[in-house]
């Protein structure tokens, strides 16, 4: 009856180990399960982050863009106006030459 009762102790002790483990290995799981969610949630994060910063510098470089191209134009402006003050200077001077000369020889 002794062997009887230390096998039956043996097994519920093996049974209770067994159950424990299970438990562990399911609290584990689940530990598990909470901080790949969390680590999942930070990059998500991150990677939403990122595409801000993403968006903001292409509306930067858009923006940055038009101001240059703005610049651009009213330098070509200015450069056409100049041009034409100094092609009308020079017509201006051509007739006065013209005149010279046709003054000389008449």
């Amino acid at each position: 009856a002794a062997r009887g009762q230390e096998e039956l102790a043996l097994k519920l002790r093996d049974q209770m180990r067994e159950e424990v483990a299970a438990e562990m290995a399911d609290e584990l799981g689940h530990e598990l399960r909470r901080e790949v969610a969390g680590r999942c949630q930070e990059a998500e994060e991150r990677a939403r982050e990122a595409e801000e910063r993403a968006e903001e510098a292409e509306l930067k470089a858009e923006e940055d863009y038009a101001v240059m191209a703005e610049e651009m134009e009213e330098r070509v402006v200015a450069i056409t106006l100049e041009a034409e003050e100094r092609i009308k200077e020079l017509a201006e001077a051509n007739q006065r030459l013209e005149a010279q000369i046709q003054g000389r020889y008449m």
